[in-house]
């Protein structure tokens, strides 16, 4: 782990929830307002000795944001010199007038343990990154017929960030120096032409002090093809289902004391389109273990907990898994927004950030999803990239001429907290009442649910 007085480290989870509150309103600033500072980094061991080539990746600002690729483009990898110098570009200003204070960076070398750091802003000098080395762990793979894989395949390990792993040799060897000590979870994955992704099962290892003077290496690890997991949405929906998708996160080990080792557990994320009849298929899942689950079409969400989307969770075994899924209605928006004077007010910036629920991952905003098979195509292909989450911007609208904005496809079970932000004006959080009209509908009732509120907005203070 990293030891540094200056740099703050945190953990995805938690940056994931502070991130669900303002992932939408962020991009309300103008690209036209943007002033571009740099923030110079070191990467140190832990003897003060710089290290070239440490790469560092921003992904979000503050904790709370996501990176404003509108503004600042796609986040990139920078690459320390011999100094182990780098310095990363940030926006003074985002989302409309919050000022950056931070900036949250993967930082990850083949050699030390990888991590999420938060880089605090210096204007007057560098910020230093202490790494420490870490275990040299490698692993050998094997088919079904017991002979050895020599075709790449890639690694994924529980924590904050898998450490970089890369082939050795002719003998289908795939190595790492940069595994931390303690617990963790381990699976093997190999990506194929066909989509048809094979895995090894979960594997646990607990490193020591030991294990980093000698190395682990683990021969003979099996890997197969992972199970089919398939459904239809209920027949109550009405076909053609609109925008349907299923988004899934599965742990290959639950394990119920992983907290009291102080691990994170091993996670596979996995999206996939619903077709237009409402099946949907993922053509090859981790075996074993617990699959989440979350389903969302133009009017129907999954079921939720409290004010959160959590699906549901299927047990996985060596077999296909066909699962039946509920759904519950959405509702619509209907903000209206005026001065103080009854005036209309175009252009507002109307924000809803509705959450999904991911059992031990914590949550985002309702509809975020990614592919782990893509952190592992890009492992393979020996490129540094870490996973990048799909951007949601369904429930951001700016209001029309007449002062109204339509957010569609929220949760209908419980009040939703807004934001309508307007230069100029002050922005306290709303919350939107429940429905209006009954709550329970049939497929073939043509009437959304829908909640209406008219927010007037009044002239901010100035300082």
């Amino acid at each position: 782990m990293y030891r540094s007085a200056c740099v703050l480290f945190t953990s995805m989870v938690c940056w994931g929830l502070f991130c669900a509150v303002h992932t939408l309103a962020q991009q309300l600033v103008e690209k036209e307002d943007l002033v571009k500072k740099t923030q110079k980094v070191q990467a140190v061991d832990a003897d003060g000795n710089p290290i070239e080539g440490v790469s560092i990746k921003p992904f979000g600002l503050n904790t709370s944001y996501f990176w404003p690729e509108s503004l600042m483009g796609k986040p990139v990898n920078s690459t320390t010199d011999k100094g182990g110098y780098v310095s990363l570009a940030y926006p003074e200003l985002f989302a409309d007038s919050v000022q950056c204070k931070s900036i949250d960076c993967m930082v990850e070398h083949l050699e030390y343990v990888g991590a999420v750091a938060r880089i605090p802003i210096n204007e007057t000098e560098p910020q230093k990154v202490t790494l420490t080395k870490g275990v040299r762990f490698g692993l050998k793979a094997i088919d079904l017929d017991g002979l050895p894989v020599k075709e790449r395949f890639g690694v994924l390990m529980s924590g904050d960030a898998t450490p970089i792993f890369r082939q050795v040799g002719t003998d289908g060897l795939i190595e790492t120096k940069g595994a931390s000590l303690g617990p963790h979870q381990v699976m093997l994955i190999q990506p194929m032409a066909d989509k048809k992704t094979r895995f090894s099962e979960a594997l646990f290892f607990n490193f020591n002090d030991r294990d980093q003077e000698l190395g682990v290496v683990v021969d003979d690890v099996e890997l197969q093809p992972g199970v089919r997991v398939f459904g239809k949405l209920p027949s109550n929906i009405k076909r053609p289902v609109k925008d349907g998708v299923l988004i899934a996160r599965q742990q290959p080990m639950p394990m119920t004391n992983a907290r009291e080792l102080g691990m994170r557990q091993l996670m596979w994320g996995e999206w996939t389109t619903i077709a237009e009849d409402g099946s949907f298929e993922f053509l090859s899942m981790p075996r074993y273990g617990k699959i989440q689950v979350i389903a969302m079409c133009d009017g129907w969400v999954a079921l939720d907990e409290g004010r959160m989307t959590k699906g549901q969770t299927f047990s996985v075994s060596d077999e296909d898994l066909e699962v039946e899924l509920e759904l519950q209605p959405t509702m619509d928006a209907i903000i209206d927004v005026k001065d103080e004077a009854g005036n209309p007010i175009q252009d507002a910036s109307v924000a809803f950030w509705p959450n999904q629920l991911w059992v031990d991952f914590g949550s985002q905003i309702l509809g975020q999803r990614f592919q782990s098979l893509d952190q592992v195509k890009a492992q393979v292909a020996q490129n540094e990239a870490s996973v990048t989450f799909d951007r949601i911007s369904a429930f951001l609208e700016k209001t029309d001429a007449k002062g109204r904005a339509v957010i569609r496809n929220l949760p209908s079970r419980s009040e939703q907290p807004f934001l309508v932000e307007k230069r100029g004006f002050a922005s306290p959080e709303q919350r939107l009442p429940l429905p209006t009209n009954p709550k329970e509908r049939q497929a073939e009732t043509a009437e959304r649910l829908t909640s209406e509120i008219s927010v007037t907005l009044k002239k901010a203070e100035t300082p």
